[in-house]
């Protein structure tokens, strides 16, 4: 499907137009060549208003042809697109320090984003060959105190016989990516520390701010940590231990709302939001066809005398994603797939609850032939040294923030759908 440019109703009048872009020392033929391409008075409006340099009015209208006439096309992806999603992540390594590390989906390509807010997968093919991709989820959440929206930037790659070509900085750039979702001026992501390849792009198309702290020789941003825990089997039942049930989920509400109010990027969580994360209480000709990444029979609660002190789900991320590492100079390789925790709260007094119980997750994710459970307890230190002996490994991203206002405090809250 190719992309239509249409003009927009309530756009400004031509002349109105003409006389805001001679106004920023803009060319005429330049004007009437994105009238001709159909780039709407609208957006061109709103591209004056941002002020950007000259040459990006050239490049928004060399990329208008290029989308109209020639054989690019920019669109968003649909599950049809699972094997060409597969097939450019397998063939876009990223460079992690003296390794290179590449990304291997199964046959759901799309799970994670399946656990995100309002997901929006951007696809730029050339032909039938998809060379690009980024992902954008809009998420309403709070910092500062405040609700906000929020673009969570995510997924970007280009294809390694691609690269060169500023694919990367188009599939983001282009009008129509992030602005399929709701506008918002605030946006934030990850990045891994040694990847110096995406910080030598944000250094190049994203703006300096204050909130993204500048950090000699690595990556910039807010350091977020997760630790590792090794999967290794269960030594013994642990008492309490059992899969939720429907009735728990209101008690779990409750218990994860407690444990992280006030950390921002946490948005308290209601009765029928962990309802809709879990696919509860769906009767049975309302399921998914298919195994969902994340649902009912993956949340556990630890529970004493008929009361449920702690509660954690676990997302099998490794079922359908995991990563490929070659060490450049000596060839080695390693491939690592994790589960996740989510999800997770516990009553006041009870850390020892919630470190027993991600005790048991432990042993669930070798059951699952995966490497490691990842836990994101930078910000429960209390919990992290009940577990302390299994000697986890800290890995840390970091955090991009890019907005003035509100400031984001960290440690935040981390949902690991988002890492």
């Amino acid at each position: 499907m190719r992309v239509t440019l249409e003009n927009q109703a309530n756009g400004p009048s031509e002349d109105v137009l003409a006389q805001e872009w001679g106004a920023a020392g803009l060319a005429p033929n330049l004007l009437q060549r994105a009238r001709t391409l159909g780039i709407s008075a609208s957006y061109l409006s709103r591209m004056l208003a941002w002020n950007p340099r000259p040459e990006r009015f050239e490049e928004e209208v060399e990329w208008a042809d290029r989308l109209l006439n020639g054989s690019m096309i920019f669109r968003q992806l649909t599950p049809a697109d699972d094997e060409a999603f597969r097939e450019l992540w397998a063939s876009s390594p990223e460079t992690i320090g003296e390794w290179d590390m590449t990304v291997e989906r199964g046959s759901n390509a799309f799970a994670q984003f399946e656990l995100q807010e309002r997901p929006v997968l951007n696809g730029l093919f050339d032909g039938t060959t998809l060379v690009a991709c980024v992902s954008f989820s809009i998420r309403r959440t709070v910092v500062g105190g405040q609700e906000i929206i929020v673009h969570y930037g995510q997924a970007m790659r280009v294809h390694n016989d691609h690269r060169g070509r500023q694919y990367a900085h188009w599939v983001r750039s282009l009008p129509w990516a992030v602005g399929l979702g709701r506008a918002t001026h605030l946006q934030y992501d990850y990045i891994r520390g040694g990847n110096m390849t995406m910080e030598g792009w944000n250094r190049k198309f994203m703006p300096s701010v204050a909130s993204v702290p500048v950090r000699e020789g690595d990556v910039p941003g807010i350091p977020v940590t997760v630790l590792q825990y090794a999967a290794v089997p269960s030594n013994a039942p642990i008492s309490g231990v059992r899969a939720a049930r429907a009735d728990d989920l209101e008690r779990c509400v409750s218990l994860i709302n407690r444990t992280h109010e006030r950390r921002d990027l946490f948005r308290p969580y209601t009765l029928p939001s962990l309802m809709d994360r879990l696919d509860a209480g769906l009767s049975g000709s309302f399921r998914s066809p298919w195994q969902p990444a994340y649902s009912m029979k993956d949340f556990y609660v630890l529970a004493t005398g008929g009361e449920v002190l702690a509660c954690a789900g676990l997302w099998d991320r490794g079922r359908d994603a995991w990563e490929r590492w070659r060490h450049r100079d000596t060839g080695e390789e390693r491939v690592l797939s994790a589960a996740a925790l989510l999800d997770f709260g516990f009553a006041e007094g009870h850390e020892r609850d919630l470190a027993a119980l991600i005790e048991h997750l432990v042993g669930v994710t070798h059951g699952l032939g995966r490497t490691y459970l990842v836990a994101p307890l930078e910000t429960l230190p209390e919990v992290a040294a009940f577990l302390e002996s299994r000697e986890p490994v800290r890995e840390t991203r970091y955090l991009q923030w890019r907005a003035d206002q509100p400031l984001l405090t960290p440690p935040p809250y981390l949902d690991l759908c988002y890492w």
